[in-house]
């Protein structure tokens, strides 16, 4: 049905939110402030930049020394912290052998595909949307209007895969159909055209 899939990259692809949790968690404790692992992984969950306002609004913090420090932890930790999700690799060299395409569209920076080439999908993936690519963010709809126009897509066969309500308004602020992924199967998104709660669920949708 789909011969475009386009992935976001965190809690999609890769369960990465740990990492960023504990990096923001040791971060806020270097400025005497401390908030629990569960409510730092909700900030997050919305976006970083949701997070680091919160944080820098509620308890007046030097935004410029909490990023650097919060950008520190998360350069030190080894790549492999960041895990793929069960069946990960699997779909995404299934669909790069059916001759349809990937592409990897997040507001992270290009240390993402460093993390697929470590576990060796990067040449599945045919284009790369980054923050560097300086497209403006989600839900706006500007980079995956880019990618539809670059590979001639036609949108009835384009789907975005993500975790969160700003991955699905970017699809359908693009018109592009949109899938809402949520392993803990306790949240449904409203705009999405499909929910789902594992990777391996998508395979009736794509194929």
């Amino acid at each position: 049905m789909y011969k475009h899939i386009i992935w976001d990259f965190d809690g999609t692809l890769f369960n990465s939110y740990p990492l960023y949790t504990e990096a923001l968690k040791n971060s806020l404790e270097l400025q005497g402030i401390k908030d629990s692992y569960e409510n730092i992984l909700t900030f997050l969950m919305v976006s970083e930049s949701h997070a680091m306002d919160y944080y820098v609004t509620n308890y007046h913090l030097d935004r410029q020394l909490l990023k650097t420090k919060y950008d520190e932890y998360r350069k030190e930790a080894k790549i492999d912290i960041i895990k793929p999700f069960p069946n990960v690799i699997e779909i995404c060299k299934d669909i790069y052998l059916s001759n349809k395409k990937n592409y990897l569209y997040t507001n992270k920076g290009e240390s993402s595909t460093d993390v697929l080439k470590h576990y060796n999908i990067f040449e599945y993936f045919c284009d790369f949307i980054t923050r560097e690519k300086g497209f403006k963010r989600k839900p706006d709809p500007e980079a995956l209007l880019y990618l539809a126009d670059k590979h001639t897509i036609i949108k009835k066969q384009a789907i975005m895969i993500g975790d969160r309500d700003i991955d699905i308004l970017s699809a359908k602020n693009a018109g592009i159909k949109s899938c809402f992924i949520d392993p803990t199967g306790l949240q449904n998104c409203e705009y999405a055209d499909y929910n789902i709660q594992s990777i391996k669920q998508l395979k009736d949708i794509i194929f």
